[in-house]
């Protein structure tokens, strides 16, 4: 180096210093130098937009640049991405390209979201999965509209409360709110026993997940199996339906002179039923009197009930003694449990309701796509019960408007009997007369409903009797779910169901009552 000049000796500091820069600069970028790291492989990305991103921009995976953008196309209406991979990372199949950015106004690059497949992209391969980036121009036209929305709340609770009277309704307010802590303050004890008793309950509610979960998972797969039995013979039921719609509507037209009797009979009884309600409207409100002066003579009675039930506490009084004998005592519990065992053996009156709700396949003449139904059961014996049912009539008016909620309902009442696997029906159906069968199978899990009411039809548009048949299957005993059609004689209405019902008896409440409360 002594032998060199110092023009030479310039001349080697200001190349080593353009070479340190020129490397730092492309270490600095992120980019490769000489070929070092080049990319190996090659896939392709599909965006709906790719704005903020180009040719050389990043491509990363969990924040490690694993490529680049190597050229952008556009195919089908749709930004096309090719993208060269460094090294050997593998690229799950199911991945998801989306755009990210360095800070809201930084350099865009691609981010890939690795999938759970165990298998990768090949080289040449294809990601369809991707999020658009965010559009700031939208973002910031969103937000001025809150912006404007904020302004008018702003705008009015000013008018609102700027007055005087505004002013005295906020103190107002602010009082009642204070008065409303005083009260919660108050009451502290009894809100800790709710969310306690609300614990409880869902503690109990996850025991009973966790001691059925296996049931449950039996019902699903019964479930499935039935689902996949019944697509394999679904054309032969639609066949067997066809030929019993047919049958009916045979049986229909030959009877349809006695239908129309039977209706107008119907009309003629309502309208007498009316007319002796009427005519009895004072001997009702003589009843009434009657009843309000008994209820007075019954206090009379209850008060000395309590007059001699203290004096049998006291054990005064010959049945005074007789109770305070625990001999006696045993005795008359003895006997009054042989009565009880007695009663429950000559069978019970059983009480139960349900709801449900059921989805149209087509509404194009109705004023909305479901229909919901409330049920109450009353089941005097095993093979007998009657129904009360509440259901919303959702047929469009022939004339412009719509229904009240008291003139869209409809009521249902009738009286069932059960002989082997059939149970034949008949009543008030939907506010009209009408009958009814059923076909119970497979351990009564699965039930065929063929119904016919409305027998005169329901308006111009349906002149034939409204047919509606049923398929519902039983998951478990209180829960179902149904599929059918109704109107299958009249094209006008005629549209497909499926829905999902429950139906609880006394005994479930009793249960309830006993596990929350």
């Amino acid at each position: 180096m002594k032998n060199f000049s110092v023009e030479a000796k310039l001349g080697f500091f200001i190349i080593a210093a353009v070479t340190a820069l020129f490397y730092l600069t492309f270490m600095i970028g992120g980019k490769k130098l000489f070929g070092y790291g080049a990319a190996g492989r090659t896939m392709v990305i599909y965006f709906d937009s790719i704005v903020g991103v180009s040719e050389k921009s990043d491509v990363r995976m969990a924040g490690v640049k694993v490529g680049e953008v190597a050229k952008i196309a556009l195919e089908d209406y749709k930004a096309k991405v090719y993208v060269n991979l460094y090294g050997d990372y593998k690229i799950p199949e199911d991945s998801v390209a989306t755009i990210q950015g360095k800070g809201l106004l930084g350099e865009k690059f691609i981010e890939l979201r690795a999938g759970n497949s165990r298998k990768y992209l090949e080289n040449g391969g294809k990601i369809t999965r991707s999020i658009p980036p965010a559009n700031i121009d939208d973002l910031v036209a969103k937000l001025s509209d809150s912006l404007d929305d904020i302004k008018k709340v702003t705008r009015s609770l000013g008018d609102s409360f700027g007055t005087e009277d505004g002013k005295e309704g906020l103190k107002s307010i602010i009082k009642n709110l204070s008065q409303f802590s005083e009260v919660v303050g108050g009451n502290k004890e009894r809100l800790n026993a709710i969310i306690d008793n609300v614990e409880k309950a869902t503690k109990v509610m996850q025991l009973m997940l966790a001691e059925n979960r296996e049931n449950l998972k039996g019902t699903m797969e019964n479930f499935k199996a039935m689902s996949k039995s019944i697509s394999e013979q679904a054309p032969e039921l639609l066949a067997n339906l066809d030929r019993a719609a047919a049958g009916i509507r045979a049986v229909v037209d030959e009877n349809r002179a006695n239908l129309r009797e039977g209706t107008a009979n119907i009309k003629e009884a309502a309208g007498n039923l009316n007319g002796v309600l009427t005519d009895n409207r004072e001997n009702f409100k003589t009843a009434m009197d009657n009843l309000r002066k008994s209820s007075e003579k019954l206090d009379a009675v209850l008060a000395s009930v309590r007059q001699i039930t203290d004096k049998l506490e006291k054990g005064e009084g010959t049945v005074g003694k007789l109770i305070q004998d625990d001999e006696i005592y045993a005795g008359l519990n003895e006997t009054l449990e042989g009565t009880k065992s007695l009663a429950k053996q000559a069978g019970v009156l059983k009480v139960s309701v349900g709801a449900r709700d059921e989805f149209l396949g087509s509404s194009d003449h109705y004023t909305q796509g479901s229909r919901s139904y409330f049920s109450i059961g009353i089941r005097p014996r095993e093979d007998k019960y009657y129904m009360l049912e509440l259901s919303n009539d959702i047929r469009k008016p022939l004339v412009g408007g719509s229904r009240s909620t008291l003139s869209s309902l409809l009521y249902t009442f009738y009286i069932a009997k059960r002989y082997g696997n059939v149970t034949l029906r008949g009543g008030l159906m939907e506010s009209s007369g009408g009958a009814a069968f059923d076909l119970h199978g497979w351990n009564d899990k699965l039930k065929l409903t063929v119904e016919a009411f409305n027998l005169g039809g329901y308006d111009q548009f349906s002149t034939q009797p409204q047919l509606k048949v049923t398929g519902t299957f039983y998951p478990q005993k209180y829960i179902y779910l149904y599929v059918g059609g109704d109107e299958l004689l009249n094209q006008y209405y005629r549209t497909f169901f499926a829905g999902a019902g429950l139906m609880v008896d006394e005994d479930d409440f009793k249960f309830f009552m006993a596990r929350f409360f």
